[in-house]
Parts: C-alpha cells; sequence; structure tokens
C-alpha cells in the first residue's frame, strides 16, 4: 500500500465520523519514497523538460501563424491579455484594472502565493484558434513535434513498465505506467495494465474507470468508478467525494460542520441534486468529478508536466481548484516570451514563485451547471424550479455567466420554463400534476414520438417512474399521478430520441397529508390551481383529469390571458355546509410614489390593483363536484377575469369559513406580464 493511503488509513479507523479534514485537495502519489520512483522522476523531469520546449515551439509558430493572417495578438486583444496577467483580488493589476474580473467567480487565487488562475469562456473565434486539449496532452503540439515527443516519451513508457511490473502493488509507479500509455493515446495499452493491476483495489478500479473514459466508454467507466467508491477506506472516499471547492465561498461550513461525517452526507446530498437526468443511468456530474480526481492525481503526482507547476508554492492548489470546479480547460493560450517577463516581473514584486509560461485557460460554451443553489441543498424539498440555473441566462452578457462549478455534457440540457404544480389530498395518498409551457424553440428540437416522464426521487440512488406522455403539440405539457403522500423530489425530463439535446425541470415537494390522517374536526383547503377558460360545469366533469386543463405557467400575458378558470378543493366541509367563501386577488409588488400620487390625485383607478369576489355557500349558482369518502372533498372551478390588473405580481388567496369555525385558507401567486 502506497504511503500517501497508509497516511490515511493507518490509525484513520480511529473515529472516521468526528475525524475534521481540511476542507481542499487529494493526497497525491510521490515520485519520492523509494529509488525506483526517484529513479522515474528523474527520467520523467528531463522528459517534461523536452515537452516543455516542444510546446513553446510550437505556440511560437501559432502565432507567427496568426500574425499573418492578421489576428490579433494576445497583447493586443484585450480580454485575452487580461487573463494572461491574472491577479488575485485586492492585489491590483491588469486584470482588475481593464476587465474588472466581471465573469463571477474568477480570479482562483493560491492559498500560497499571489500567482491565481482565471478561467474564461473561449476569446477566439469560430473555427477554434486553439488546439482541443481536453482529452489528448499532445494536442497542442504541431503534427512534427507531437510525433518527436512521442518518440522521446516510449523510453519513459518502457522505464515506467519495469518499475510496475517489479513492484505491482506500487499506486504511484502503476498509475504513471498508465497515465503515459494514455498521454501516448495508447489505450488499449493501458486497459491491459489496469486489467492486470495489483496495487490498491480502489485505484486500479479508478485507474480502469479513467482508462474507459479515454476509450469512450462512459457506461463501464462509471462502473469502474462505483467499483472504485464501494471499497474505498472510508477517510480516502471523504477526500474523494469531497464537494466543499463546488460550493460558494460564503456557503463553506466550519468547524464541526467540516467532520467527515457531515461532508459524506453533504457530499451525497450535492451529487443526487446535482444529477443532470433522473431517467438516464448513472450520474453524469459525479462521474465527471472522478475522472477529475483521477486526472489531477496523475498529473500532480511530478511536480510538473511540463507547463503546470504542481507544487503549492507556485499556486499549485488554484490549478487544482479549477480543474475539479470546470474540468480540464479546452484550450490554453501563450502570450509570448514578453507576456511572461511582464507576469514575473509583478509576481516578483509581491514575492511569489515565478512560473513561466503563463497561459489562458479557456473553456468552449455549452456547458451546464447542474448544481442547485447553496439554500436547496439544505432543504432539497423546499427546491423551487429556479434552485437550478442550468444554462447561462439569456439577459446576460456573453462573459458574464461564470458559474461556481460547470462541465461539458455530452448532449445538451436545457431547462424548462418554471410551470405550475399542485397536490390534491385523495384517501391514502395524493394527486400530483405538474404543468410546464413549452415555447416553439424547445418544442422544435423534439419529434412527435419523443415523450416526458414525471419522476419521483425521495432519497439518493432511488426514483420512480410515475408517468411517461407524448409532447403535445400547442397545449402546456401537463403529468400527472396518484403518488405516496412523502417528501420527494419532482421531475419532468425530456430525453430527445433523433436529436442530442434533453430538457428537464424538478422541485422539491413535501405533499399534504392524506385525508386518511385528517382528525374529525379538520378543514382544510388544496392550493388553488390555474386552469384553461373553460365552463366551470365542463371542467368539473373531468373529475381528476381535471388538471390537464392546468396552464404551464403562472406568468400571465396582459391582454391575452385576461380569463382563467381557478379550481381548488375543499377538505372537510360537508356538501350541503354553510360556509362563506372568498377570492381576493392583491399585489405583491410595492408602490412606487409617483403612482401612490397618481392614486390619491384620482388620476389612475385603484381598483385595478387588486380583485375581491365572496359568496355563501350551498348556492345553486357555484358549480362543484363532490369526490365520495370518510372526509368531505368538494372541488370548485370559478372563472376569473384579470383584464383590470395592471402589469405586476399577485397573491390569490381562497378563503372558507364555517361560523363559529376559525378560517381555512390557500394561495396561489402569479404574475401579469405586460
Amino acid at each position: 500500500m502506497c504511503c500517501w493511503v497508509r497516511l490515511l488509513v493507518c490509525g484513520a479507523v480511529m473515529m472516521v465520523a468526528a475525524t475534521v479534514l481540511p476542507a481542499q485537495g487529494f493526497p497525491m502519489p510521490s515520485p519520492r519514497g523509494t529509488p525506483v520512483r526517484a529513479a522515474l522522476g528523474k527520467s520523467a523531469d528531463k522528459f517534461f523538460a523536452k515537452w516543455r520546449e516542444a510546446w513553446l515551439a510550437s505556440e511560437s509558430e501559432r502565432l507567427r501563424r496568426a500574425a499573418t493572417r492578421g489576428a490579433p495578438s494576445p497583447s493586443a486583444d484585450g480580454r485575452r491579455v487580461s487573463y494572461l496577467h491574472c491577479h488575485a483580488r485586492g492585489l491590483g493589476g491588469i486584470a482588475e484594472a481593464s476587465y474588472s474580473t466581471a465573469v463571477g467567480d474568477a480570479p482562483i487565487r493560491s492559498d500560497f502565493t499571489p500567482f491565481s488562475v482565471c478561467p474564461s469562456w473561449w476569446h477566439g473565434g469560430q473555427p477554434l484558434d486553439l488546439p482541443n486539449e481536453s482529452r489528448t496532452t499532445d494536442a497542442g503540439l504541431t503534427p512534427a513535434r507531437r510525433a518527436a515527443i512521442r518518440v522521446l516519451r516510449t523510453p519513459l513508457i518502457a522505464q515506467a513498465a519495469a518499475a510496475s511490473r517489479a513492484h505491482p502493488d506500487d499506486d504511484f509507479l502503476v498509475g504513471q505506467h498508465v497515465r503515459l500509455l494514455l498521454d501516448q493515446e495508447w489505450p488499449d495499452s493501458a486497459l491491459a495494465v489496469v486489467e492486470a493491476c495489483r496495487a490498491s483495489a480502489w485505484w486500479c478500479a479508478a485507474l480502469r474507470g479513467y482508462t474507459e473514459w479515454h476509450r469512450g466508454d462512459r457506461a463501464r467507466a462509471e462502473s469502474s468508478f462505483d467499483d472504485a467508491r464501494a471499497v474505498m477506506p472510508p477517510l480516502l472516499r471523504c477526500v474523494w467525494d469531497d464537494v466543499l471547492e463546488l460550493l460558494p465561498a460564503d456557503s463553506l461550513p466550519t468547524g464541526s460542520a467540516r467532520s467527515c461525517r457531515v461532508r459524506m452526507e453533504l457530499s451525497a446530498r450535492y451529487w443526487w441534486l446535482a444529477d443532470p437526468l433522473f431517467t438516464e443511468p448513472g450520474n453524469e456530474r459525479r462521474f465527471e468529478h472522478d475522472v477529475r480526481q483521477t486526472q489531477v492525481a496523475l498529473r500532480s503526482s511530478f511536480a510538473t508536466d511540463g507547463r503546470t507547476r504542481w507544487e503549492n508554492k507556485y499556486g499549485g492548489d488554484a490549478m487544482t481548484r479549477m480543474v475539479m470546479r470546470y474540468g480540464w480547460p479546452t484550450g490554453v493560450a501563450w502570450g509570448g516570451p514578453e507576456e511572461d517577463s511582464n507576469h514575473s516581473a509583478w509576481l516578483t514584486r509581491l514575492g511569489g514563485s515565478v512560473q513561466p509560461p503563463y497561459t489562458t485557460f479557456e473553456y468552449t460554451r455549452g456547458r451546464i451547471h447542474t448544481a442547485p443553489e447553496w439554500w436547496a441543498l439544505q432543504s432539497p424539498f423546499l427546491a423551487t424550479d429556479s434552485a437550478w440555473q442550468l444554462n447561462a441566462p439569456a439577459n446576460l452578457a456573453a462573459d458574464a455567466w461564470w458559474p461556481v462549478e460547470h462541465f461539458a455534457r455530452s448532449r445538451a440540457l436545457l431547462q424548462l420554463h418554471e410551470g405550475q404544480q399542485v397536490a390534491f389530498r385523495r384517501h391514502h395518498d395524493v394527486l400530483v400534476a405538474s404543468a410546464h409551457a413549452i415555447d416553439s424553440a424547445t418544442r422544435a428540437l423534439f419529434t412527435d414520438t419523443d415523450v416526458a416522464t414525471l419522476v419521483l426521487s425521495p432519497v439518493p440512488d432511488s426514483l420512480a417512474v410515475v408517468d411517461t406522455r407524448a409532447l403535445p403539440a400547442s397545449h402546456p405539457l401537463v403529468m400527472r399521478a396518484r403518488v405516496p403522500a412523502s417528501p420527494t423530489l419532482v421531475a419532468v425530463e425530456l430525453r430527445g430520441r433523433t436529436n442530442t439535446v434533453d430538457a428537464r425541470t424538478r422541485r422539491g415537494m413535501i405533499p399534504p397529508l392524506p385525508l386518511d390522517s385528517m382528525g374529525q374536526w379538520e378543514r382544510a383547503l388544496s392550493d388553488p390551481v390555474l386552469l384553461r377558460p373553460v365552463e366551470s360545469a365542463e371542467a368539473l366533469a373531468r373529475g381528476d383529469s381535471i388538471v390537464d386543463l392546468m396552464l404551464g405557467s403562472t406568468r400571465l400575458r396582459r391582454g391575452v390571458d385576461t380569463r382563467v378558470t381557478l379550481y381548488w378543493e375543499s377538505y372537510g366541509y360537508a356538501p350541503n355546509d354553510s360556509v362563506d367563501v372568498s377570492i381576493r386577488v392583491t399585489p405583491l409588488d410595492k408602490t412606487g410614489f409617483g403612482r401612490r400620487l397618481l392614486e390619491n390625485l384620482s388620476m389612475i383607478d385603484r381598483s385595478r390593483a387588486e380583485l375581491t369576489i365572496a359568496w355563501r355557500e350551498p348556492s345553486p349558482a357555484r358549480a362543484r363536484f363532490t369526490i365520495d369518502g370518510p372526509v368531505p372533498t368538494v372541488g370548485r372551478a370559478v372563472t376569473l377575469d384579470f383584464t383590470p390588473l395592471h402589469p405586476g405580481s399577485y397573491a390569490l388567496v381562497v378563503r372558507m369559513q364555517r361560523q363559529g369555525e376559525p378560517p381555512a385558507e390557500s394561495r396561489r401567486d402569479f404574475r401579469i406580464e405586460p
């Protein structure tokens, strides 16, 4: 067993749950420790020095070609040069002065040096002006230099092979043998090594997963990483699965909340909520994390990989954070020796270690951010649709959206518009319905044979598909099912069969208790739900299928969605009880001074801000229907006209009261759009 595993396990079996671990980094294998490792490390240092020379020559050639095409140099490109001179907040410099680091969490600062990394979206034009390095180490080399480097790497591979055969239980030697084979783009040879692996069981499984990822077999790769996780020592898994570096800085737990037990619980919840699609086997976001952990472990085992300095004194901790949050960059741009000299002088003035060459770290667009907001991570069953922001908001500038983590999914994943959800009590369970308007642009991405599924996930790694529907041509997509009355995540997912695009929305739900849990004197109302405008009697005749008339949004267009049918159910009020019923619509937006002044001067009609209707039942003029059962259940439908309401947000409150009893109320918020 290698030294870094021994460090965690020998004595770590002592009170794992109470142990508090550092928040950063994964313990890496090291070339130090044995003569065989040291010899391989010495040979690797010589090889990486040659790789660096080849890469710098290739980049110089790329810059010369760009200049002949009239493309701006990195120094002339304001966006790219600001990222070449990436400076941490509070230290000044061109990045802050010229670009103000308006891209959210960039830069990522080292804890040990002024050096930082600034991940950014791709700054070049189309076609891509930089080689794609996200999968292939040698992609940044020109063809001739790539061939030469592979000749130089061959004896290093042979040395690693001999060392790993002589010491088959050495995690470091086996890992570097696999890593060099993959750098050489010999994945079949790497697979043969991991299949015969005799190092730590979890590390062999992780190397197998990483190799299968390189081979393009995600299903096998993900299964291998699951195998690795299953046999990891507890403390090691606590570090491997840790998500603290993926959380916003202002939400990091402190003190006992950083204990291994608490962090493992947080990680399990994080990966559950960050899973892109529940209906897709596995968990693509957690799989991406496994790939990144293995990649960092292999690359940072040597002090340098020819271009990146992984030691903390050179800011390797910042580089590790970037890769764990965003993956390996698609491409990097070097600014040339003059930019290196300028940045090294800045680091020297601040007492930092210089480490040319300095590059950008650029990612192609179209990536997704599947982790929810921190508050939803704490209370998942209270999460609303808006707790997830999968894609860049349409109203932001091109470079302004930079989430705390993202990844490039193999298929596009769109976020459906926030819709309308409701839960109606039944005797032993609840009727849940979720309606979503699908805009024409999204609908055009799917075919008539594509279907939507309604999924419940009450705990991690557990799901139930409770409804499947074909996509409607025009009306909102409405999903419904009778489900247990227990807290759960509710997801609507669309998976394209012919196009490489999927769509989804999800939210938490704490449903009301079923009717058999109500006391004899208890009264309650369901949430009111907005339906398409139909005659009340016609709507009520549908029974439970009345939910198929639900509007797909609570955002109503003024002048278009002016009339709606409101439906709700009462529980505990007998059909012939004398009950006062009222519906009141009141504004949620604060009224500005100018509007209040106009109202006081009677220059506008105050009644346009609210709406109230009331009546007493039983009333022959009001349509309703009764659901048979021990607890009286009555459904009511009323048509409302919102034409008088001016644009803004409103609360619609339904209130019912029997004389001498406290009232029962329920509420639905909605908005009138201009």
